[in-house]
């Protein structure tokens, strides 16, 4: 390999990681500042009726945009040939998770993988539609809906009606938002992690705690919600002052329900001990099936850089390329958010964007920026003017017209 790639490589890897360190040092000033100056919550008064009318009108609206371009990318139509169409990738894995649940032998052993809420839901709702993709497709919409009623409350409370009701159309209109309507655990994900987060801001830890036990049990990532729940009950205790013992009984008081979240990731360890028995079987799995391992963030970019140059060009393009472009872009907003008094949300931000980009054969980049709620916000004030924010819906509208018609077309997209 020509030393200039090399050299290349290196200096993505030390400026993504840079980037992201930055992120961390502004995250701690806005705590501090949060500390000294915490917010003054905006009160919604629009009915939650309406909210969640809209919200749901907005995944209506791009489900039939999906479905015409399913059509035309499969020249199938719009009947269940060309729904089946989206039932690519992991889609199937969940479907046979939902059929017949974790086995320990076969083909289908390696699915332990997966985390469990998703499919057990899709079980369910498999009793009224008699089968199981378009079941799982259904519970993700009605969650995506709900994910998009959150954001707008949770957005709102900071920021005022505009800027919420920006944040749900961006989120609507992001690049892999596609996924959020079919038989993937983004949806249901995106539902937990905005409603732990508006209820946590409000200080309904209950609440919160409870939302963030079913997110563990939806995505490995979901246990990284114990970081704003930390911190939000830390930054609350110190706030209100007094001696040190005060401070040390407010945040055991109230913080000891934490320990709900982390308490949905051992009920998948049960199940993995009592298929397999040995509690970290998935991890098995996952590197010998999908090479998968957590790594420091630097060396995944440097793979991802080395892939730019050196695999075929339709997998650059549909898979490499796309993975570095998010990755950037959003370590780029996240940047931006970090500077603002957004501690609390930053919390849950950089865990799970760390967690999600820090893997040693990662596939998934742009999806998995979807739950990074700051983002959404951030852009909604970055684009301040109605062009501006025209100009980014158009941008992220093409993206995802790619996105979703390479993978419907059977690409490289995951």
């Amino acid at each position: 390999m020509p030393a200039y790639i090399t050299i290349f490589q290196y200096a993505v890897a030390a400026a993504g990681t840079v980037l992201f360190a930055l992120c961390l040092v502004f995250s701690v000033k806005s705590g501090i500042k949060y500390f000294k100056e915490p917010e003054e919550a905006l009160v919604c008064r629009e009915s939650n009726l309406r909210i969640f009318a809209r919200s749901l009108l907005y995944v209506l609206l791009l489900k039939l945009a999906l479905a015409i371009l399913g059509a035309v990318v499969t020249g199938k139509g719009f009947g269940m040939e060309a729904a089946y169409a989206w039932n690519r990738w992991d889609a199937p894995h969940y479907i046979d998770i939902a059929k017949d649940g974790y086995v320990a032998t076969g083909e289908n052993s390696v699915f332990i993988a997966f985390f469990p809420l998703f499919p057990l839901l899709m079980k369910a709702m498999s009793f009224l539609t008699g089968e199981y993709f378009i079941a799982g497709s259904i519970v993700s919409m009605l969650c995506f809906a709900g994910a998009l009623f959150y954001v707008y409350k949770l957005v709102f409370r900071d920021y005022g009606a505009k800027t919420a009701r920006r944040s749900q159309i961006l989120m609507v209109l992001f690049p892999t938002a596609f996924f959020a309507t079919i038989a993937y655990t983004e949806g249901l994900f995106l539902l937990l992690t905005a409603a732990f987060m508006y209820y946590l801001r409000q200080r309904r830890l209950w609440a919160a705690a409870v939302l963030g036990f079913f997110a563990a049990l939806t995505r490995s990532v979901g246990v990284m919600l114990v970081f704003p729940f930390g911190v939000q009950v830390l930054l609350d205790a110190l706030h209100e002052g007094g001696g040190a013992r005060k401070i040390i009984w407010r945040i055991v008081r109230r913080g000891w329900k934490v320990i709900l979240i982390p308490l949905g990731t051992v009920v998948y360890l049960l199940i993995n001990y009592a298929v397999f028995g040995d509690a970290l079987h998935f991890l098995v799995a996952q590197r010998e099936h999908w090479s998968q391992g957590m790594c420091f963030i630097g060396y995944t970019l440097r793979v991802l850089t080395n892939c730019v140059f050196t695999r075929d060009i339709r997998l650059v393009l549909e898979l490499f390329l796309p993975e570095l472009i998010a990755i950037f872009v959003v370590l780029w907003l996240l940047l931006g958010a970090a500077r603002r008094k957004n501690s609390v949300m930053m919390a849950q931000a950089l865990p799970l964007y760390y967690m999600s980009v820090s893997v040693t054969w990662l596939l998934s980049a742009p999806r998995y920026m979807l739950p990074v709620l700051v983002i959404y916000p951030e852009m909604a004030l970055r684009a301040k003017s109605r062009w501006a924010f025209a100009v980014v819906c158009v941008l992220m509208a093409a993206a995802g017209i790619v996105l979703a018609g390479v993978f419907v077309g059977g690409g490289n997209v995951y």
